[in-house]
């Protein structure tokens, strides 16, 4: 599997933990702290920045599209997390359903298209922020919480049922509506890769 490198008039000015975030790398237990307070980094503040490092946002903005170019040599039809996170599409009005209805803007990417099933977002039903994963929520509603909080109106507060679990639009079927495929990308595909994609399959859910 291909790996874009670190250009080499970056390599002394990119940390290497951030530029293997960037590209969805595994890390080892050694880098488990480091990773930690990485992605709680980015999640306080994409411009947040430690010790003078450039912000991880501004390296994915100078390096992404050569980032995506290399990850679709493997992966055609996919994005890495990141290109979610600052490339993808932002969230429309209307686009998201009860009290997150007036979450838009440059905060969060346009999700996935829902396509079925049965499970609620806990943003769609508590006052909390969107949480997405590639585009899918990944914070759902658990059945402890659904006992403790009940039924709010005609607005179900169900867990995500493994026997009819939520499903979205592939990565690939996203992509092709925004038109967002790169060149030759389409060819390198079969059928499969349009097939709706289960919660359980899409993200770990937190």
């Amino acid at each position: 599997m291909s790996r874009p490198r670190r250009p080499r008039e970056a390599a002394a000015k990119i940390p290497e933990l951030w530029w293997r975030a960037l590209n969805d790398e595994q890390f080892s237990d050694a880098d488990r702290a480091s990773v930690e307070w990485l992605n709680w980094q980015m999640s306080q503040n994409d411009l947040l920045t430690a010790a003078g490092d450039p912000a991880p946002r501004a390296i994915w903005l100078e390096h992404g599209e050569s980032i995506v170019e290399e990850w679709i040599v493997d992966r055609p039809g996919t994005r890495p997390s990141y290109w979610w996170r600052w490339s993808a599409p932002r969230l429309r009005a209307g686009t998201l359903q009860g009290r997150a209805a007036g979450h838009a803007g440059q905060l969060w990417p346009e999700p996935r298209r829902r396509l079925g099933g049965t499970g609620t977002p806990k943003f769609e039903v508590l006052n909390i922020t969107p949480s997405f994963s590639t585009g899918v929520p990944d914070s759902w509603i658990t059945q402890a919480e659904a006992e403790i909080y009940g039924p709010d109106g005609e607005r179900p507060r169900d867990p995500p049922c493994p026997d009819d679990p939520p499903t979205f639009e592939s990565q690939v079927a996203y992509l092709l509506r925004h038109e967002l495929l790169l060149p030759g990308e389409l060819e390198r595909l079969d059928e499969a890769d349009f097939s709706p994609v289960s919660l359980f399959d899409a993200v770990t859910l937190c």
